[in-house]
């Protein structure tokens, strides 16, 4: 599968093009206030499901009300019955409300490795597991959670959220290894169409989402309850797993894929450098003909956040400074070798668009009559250093040789000045 495909799991923007932007800017005064006024009857909600028992039948009557002042409107497909003996809940992950959602019509304890913010613990259980821990040992503390809890558990087997019209990332398989019954739960959204703002974003916040959550007139979710399932004598984990997320998929109308969560937070880092690449490459207008004054841009810039790339993005730069960061960026991402890169870059195989460097021709110039032709220069030392600061010299000198050849022959293979 490809980038392109993974991309379209998620919502790389918060509004959709076209005519609806005219119509969300002449409602945005309106939409503020209603937003700031849902706040305080937010605020209202989490005081009452702080009083009121958990698994109270007037507590949920309540919250449904107060959600439809909130803009939430719920419709529930299947079995509604809350007293089945499924004791863990699978659902796809759409938005941070999903589990507030469910708990609606199904009270239910989520286990998590990071909590959501405090308002959303306010409003259903969670269970926070240990983190940095072995496989093994996460079983048996969900399994414990799973044995004493007393209401189903409820789990996102794909870790993280998507837009829920594409397609499903892989599953966990850790909620499948319990041999429990399994109540497999499809959530979907739709917001009217003058008002179609994403639910999530791939770099949004949970403050984001809340807040066009109570900013548009309304949305309207689906649960949709499917067939509860129980392993099969002869059934691995894997396939039961996959069993559940096809399930789900075919009730969504959307396909399975074999993108995982980490995908998505590689997704995240490489759109992250590509912005930084970008900012970092484009150039500043320049009025009254004033002589631009370019800034030396270091590498850490551009991939503060992974020093082995970094390394070696400087390597190669040192090496051919006339090639755009941006563009060995991209090589050594795939490559993830500085030789291979440098090859690809002098056979030609790495698009750019060379930068201009007045060192480099300097120094281009007073190298030029000490190098030989690149294909019969030779980079061994003639004697060999009696001291090790001699034999240090030597090493120098011929790296620095080598550096040069690899110069000379790229712009011999271009017909490059």
């Amino acid at each position: 599968m490809t980038s392109a495909e993974l991309k379209s799991l998620f919502h790389t923007e918060r509004f959709p093009r076209g005519a609806t932007k005219i119509g969300l800017v002449l409602y945005f005064p309106l939409g503020l206030f209603l937003a700031i006024l849902r706040v305080f009857i937010f605020l209202h909600m989490i005081l009452i499901c702080q009083i009121l028992p958990h698994r109270s039948s007037i507590r949920r009557f309540v919250v449904r009300v107060i959600s439809g002042v909130l803009g939430f409107f719920i419709t529930i497909e299947g079995n509604k019955n809350d007293n089945s003996a499924a004791k863990l809940i699978v659902s796809n992950h759409i938005s941070v409300t999903d589990n507030f959602l469910i708990d609606l019509f199904f009270p239910n304890i989520a286990p998590t490795e990071q909590l959501p913010p405090l308002f959303i613990q306010l409003l259903s259980k969670y269970k926070q597991l240990s983190s940095n821990t072995s496989k093994e040992e996460l079983l048996k503390e969900i399994k414990k959670l799973v044995q004493e809890s007393k209401i189903p558990v409820l789990f996102y087997p794909e870790k993280t959220t998507t837009n829920g019209t594409t397609g499903l990332l892989k599953f966990s398989t850790v909620p499948f290894e319990m041999d429990e019954t399994i109540k497999p739960v499809a959530v979907q959204y739709k917001r009217p169409t003058c008002f179609e703002v994403n639910m999530t974003t791939l770099e949004s916040s949970w403050l984001g989402d809340i807040f066009w959550c109570f900013f548009v007139p309304c949305t309207f979710y689906k649960i949709s309850v499917l067939p509860e399932v129980k392993k099969k004598e002869e059934e691995s984990i894997e396939e039961l797993t996959e069993r559940v997320r096809s399930s789900i998929a075919k009730c969504l109308n959307i396909k399975t894929t074999e993108f995982t969560f980490s995908d998505k937070i590689e997704l995240k880092k490489q759109n992250q450098r590509s912005v930084t690449v970008t900012n970092v490459s484009s150039t500043p207008s320049t009025s009254n003909n004033k002589p631009r004054v370019t800034k030396p841009v270091t590498i850490q810039r551009v991939l503060s956040n992974d020093p082995v790339i970094n390394n070696m993005v400087q390597q190669v730069k040192t090496v051919m400074p006339h090639v755009p960061l941006s563009a060995i960026l991209q090589d050594i991402e795939k490559t993830k070798d500085i030789d291979l890169t440098i090859t690809n870059i002098l056979d030609g195989i790495v698009q750019y668009t060379p930068e201009e460097n007045d060192n480099r021709k300097n120094t281009d110039s007073e190298q030029k009559q000490k190098l030989v032709c690149p294909s019969t220069q030779t980079f061994k030392s003639s004697t060999f250093g009696r001291t090790s600061n001699d034999r240090q010299l030597s090493f120098e000198e011929r790296k620095q040789a080598m550096i040069e050849a690899a110069r000379r022959k790229y712009k011999e293979k271009h017909n490059l000045s």
